[in-house]
């Protein structure tokens, strides 16, 4: 085990509140380092992922072969969330600052962790399992899936009313061109290099400006 993340988990015993949250504060500034930053993932991910699943063995070989669906998403989820140094950086900060600020919460860096891959996880399975649907459905019935149908493409046309009024930079194009497709929140996040607080805003953009698009074609109407 990396010998930053051994301190900050022996911190957690001990009484000393400053010294947790700067062994805390220690392991994000090593995860942004380039000289130990591969170290640093490397004993992240020996140290949390074989807990993920309930049983330790499963998601302690390095194959996925004869993995449930629930223990494959739980272990990519958990590849991915430490192999985004910079993001995993930034949580461990406002770990470190909600210590400060809240003395009455006790430190437990891996249930912590454990519950962000499980919301992770949930949130690929979910869109994984909505992507299945779909192709079930383009196979029991090939004519009507050979193109969009009315609400994709009202959705569509919607999105590009949307960002040719809000001006958006590309990656914001791409996000939603993913959602359209039906990929979950994190995937969009992961491939766009957004955050999940961007996504959102820009989707409640997007509603703000179809309900005014909407009221404005009314009020004409009348």
């Amino acid at each position: 085990m990396h010998e930053l993340l051994a301190q900050t988990l022996d911190a957690e015993d001990h009484p000393d509140r400053d010294g947790y949250v700067r062994a805390v504060r220690a392991l994000a500034l090593a995860l942004l380092a380039p000289k130990t930053r591969s170290d640093v993932q490397t004993a992240l991910l020996e140290w949390l992922i074989p807990t993920l699943s309930e049983d330790e063995a499963v998601l302690s070989s390095a194959s996925l072969r004869g993995m449930s669906d629930w223990d494959e998403a739980l272990h990519d989820a958990g590849v991915d969330m430490i192999a985004d140094a910079t993001a995993f950086a930034t949580f461990l900060e406002r770990t470190a600052a909600c210590f400060e600020q809240r003395p009455e919460v006790t430190p437990n860096l891996r249930s912590m962790l454990q519950a962000k891959v499980q919301w992770r996880a949930k949130d690929r399975l979910r869109s994984r399992t909505l992507r299945q649907r779909r192709e079930r459905a383009a196979q029991a019935s090939p004519v009507e899936a050979s193109g969009e149908t009315q609400s994709q493409l009202i959705a569509r046309l919607c999105v590009e009313k949307v960002i040719q009024s809000l001006g958006q930079e590309p990656q914001f194009a791409d996000a939603f061109e993913g959602l359209l497709r039906g990929d979950s929140i994190t995937e969009v996040a992961d491939r766009t290099g957004l955050s999940r607080q961007q996504i959102y805003r820009l989707l409640a953009r997007a509603r703000d400006f179809i309900a005014e698009d909407q009221s404005k074609t009314r009020r004409a109407d009348v």
